[in-house]
């Protein structure tokens, strides 16, 4: 019966199909989606379900799925529906075949651990193509990987406190940066952006470009100009540089890439202290070197405006057959001064023309202890007092203790550290606002309980900072554990550990330069507390400063290969330094400090300003009301790019004097 009433329904069907084309479509419908139903549901209970790693598209909304997603290589699209907190030092990869992220305005940032002075950045390593659209990121370094990825940043995006280090392509447009630094060798276009306290660090090869179009910079961080090349190629279209410190633009050029500056539209410069634009091949460019080595040339072409505010030379350009500037005459007047250097000024200028190659600055304080912390700010660079992040070290001396802090010069060399003063049983309330700023790991304070009180050590430690105390029993033990950390050294130099302070202080920037240790010689024992160190370490040279007055035959003769330096008064030793180690007419600066003479504390000045006169081109001259006639006959052969007037109260008369001797 089953099987009749089968066979009825199968007629019945198939006469229907005939009489109605319509039902047969719906019929093979329904068999087509039946069939498909019956497939899905085979996959669903014989197939494991998709992994919900393979999303093509994932929304984020805290850490744990941030640092998922970016590393997910199946997710394109990364969609921040809120800001997110990172801890210190979170390190992120960015992994896949392209991905976009989406930041909808929100913020990712890294919380500074309450337990630290400063924040440990965190990284994002870009191993892949990337686009992030309006996303802020504060204190994050980025990292792109390969030459041959990509990254473009867009759309109301920030990089605020961090920066970006790429070998690919980048592009930024629309994008604020805050403090931070664009370090790079592939393409790279900045378009439309706000850059304050920011630099671009560009080392291209030939066939590589930096183009900064329609964009503003303010400011500049830790470097030497916002804008600095070593080569490759740069287009600067309608760009603003307004307070850059010393220099806009600043490139050294590459004998082996060549650099090539163009200048399109309108280039504005405000503020620069120095030439706006330098050109320089002197770390890169030797005379000896075969023609192929060095003919790749640095050029910069003029084919826009220059408007410059400012009192200084545009440009200046280091002189040679390799180094090239095209403009136009009506718009750029060309200066050869009678040293040979070549600068141009710009006929656009509000200002007055500069009259005068050679640069003044003065490092003059309330006091000591301020006079020291403006020379700690000059050594970071801190032209406005804002953007660099610390120093790793700061040496901490009693001002009024200046035998103990003899020899801190060359550990302040080795240490890249700035020296601060304090007073004996209570660290200086200017001090410790600029120790604060700095943010250091580590302080260092030379001389023991009766230069540097444990009072003042603990308020150091209160701070959250790690302090080492440099001292021995007495002030010759103290400068032989300086010594000490100067690590593998060949060469001292020797002073009267009682009256020798002047002739310290003349001799610091060469001890830094060399990483000499300041040795000091008591006038009974001579350098006894130094025989084993020095018979140790081997050393094969001994400059004795000062005549035999500060340092008898005696005790000289017993030192390895004694050279003595020395003239009839502490201003005529400064002289024969400056003599013997000063031998290049070009001199970066020359520091003009007090002697000592009407008050001995006065030559802390010169023991601060020693941490800015390292590499062995700036001078520390110590003078009284003027210069002894050695010091001016030698000073009047120099070239100097810069005087400056350290401390105030005494150095002004010679301040001048060499103004106006380095102006005619």
């Amino acid at each position: 019966m089953k099987k009749n009433n089968k066979n009825m329904w199968i007629i019945l069907s198939v006469a229907l199909i005939v009489a109605n084309p319509q039902i047969t479509r719906l019929s093979h419908a329904l068999e087509v989606n039946a069939n498909q139903a019956t497939l899905e549901k085979n996959i669903e209970e014989h197939v494991p379900q998709i992994s919900e790693d393979t999303k093509s598209e994932e929304v984020v909304t805290n850490k744990t799925e941030l640092i998922s997603a970016l590393k997910n290589e199946n997710i394109k699209i990364i969609d921040i529906k809120n800001d997110i907190d990172l801890p210190e030092s979170t390190i992120m990869y960015i992994k896949g075949n392209g991905k976009e992220i989406r930041g909808n305005g929100n913020e990712i940032r890294t919380v500074k651990n309450p337990e630290s002075d400063f924040v440990e950045s965190s990284r994002i390593y870009v191993e892949t193509d990337t686009k992030i659209d309006n996303l802020k990121l504060d204190e994050i370094q980025i990292r792109v990987e390969s030459y041959e990825i990509s990254l473009d940043i867009v759309n109301n995006s920030e990089i605020n406190n961090g920066g970006i280090l790429f070998w690919g392509d980048v592009t930024l447009e629309n994008v604020k940066v805050n403090n931070g630094s664009i370090y790079g060798y592939g393409n790279i276009v900045v378009d439309s952006n706000k850059m304050k306290n920011a630099t671009i660090t560009y080392i291209g090869k030939k066939d590589k470009t930096l183009k900064i179009i329609n964009t503003e910079m303010n400011g500049k961080w830790y470097s030497d100009a916002p804008i600095c090349s070593e080569s490759g190629n740069i287009e600067l279209e309608n760009v603003k540089i307004i307070n850059p410190g010393d220099h806009a633009i600043y490139t050294m050029g590459s004998k082996h890439l060549g650099t090539s500056i163009r200048i399109k539209g309108t280039l504005e410069i405000d503020g620069a202290k120095k030439d706006a634009i330098v050109l320089s091949r002197e770390y890169d460019y030797d005379p000896n070197n075969p023609p192929e080595v060095n003919k790749n040339t640095l050029e910069l072409h003029i084919d826009g405006d220059i408007k410059q505010k400012g009192d200084t030379y545009t440009i200046k350009a280091e002189k040679g057959i390799y180094t090239n500037v095209y403009y136009n005459e009506s718009k750029i007047k060309k200066v050869i001064d009678k040293w040979s250097y070549v600068y141009y000024s710009t006929k656009n200028r509000e200002g007055n023309e500069p009259q005068s190659i050679v640069h003044t600055n003065k490092l003059i304080g309330e006091d000591r202890y301020q006079t020291a912390i403006k020379i700690s700010k000059e050594r970071s660079g801190e032209a406005n007092y804002e953007g660099w992040r610390g120093a790793r070290n700061v040496i901490v001396v009693n001002s009024n203790s200046m035998v103990d802090a003899l020899s801190a010069a060359p550990f302040a060399w080795n240490k890249s550290a700035p020296i601060l003063l304090t007073e004996k049983n209570k660290l200086n309330s200017e001090t410790k606002k600029e120790i604060s700023r700095l943010r250091p790991d580590d302080i260092y304070v030379i001389g023991g309980e009766n230069s540097v009180s444990d009072a003042v050590i603990n308020e150091l430690k209160d701070m959250g900072i790690n302090v080492e105390r440099i001292s021995g029993n007495d002030r010759y033990e103290t400068s032989l554990e300086i010594a000490k950390k100067l690590g593998r050294v060949s060469e001292i130099a020797v002073v009267n550990g009682v009256k020798g302070i002047p002739d310290a202080v003349s001799i610091a920037p060469v001890a830094a330069d060399k990483n000499m240790p300041i040795v000091l010689a008591s006038p009974n024992e001579g350098t006894k507390v130094f025989d084993q160190y020095i018979k140790e370490n081997y050393i094969t040279k001994s400059y004795i400063i000062g005549k035999e007055a500060a340092i008898s035959n005696e005790i000289a003769n017993k030192l390895p290969n004694p050279e003595r330096l020395g003239g009839i008064d502490r201003n005529d030793t400064n002289a024969v330094i400056l003599e013997k180690f000063y031998t290049d007419e070009k001199l970066n600066n020359i520091f003009i400090v007090k002697d000592g003479m009407k008050k001995q504390d006065d030559l802390i000045d010169a023991l601060a300003v020693s941490t800015l006169t390292f590499y062995g081109t700036s001078p520390v001259v110590i003078v009284g009301n003027d210069l002894s006639n050695k010091q001016e006959s030698l000073l009047s052969k120099k070239h100097p790019m810069e005087i400056t007037q350290v401390g105030g109260n005494g150095n002004e008369n010679v301040f001048n004097k060499l103004v106006n001797m380095f102006k005619n």
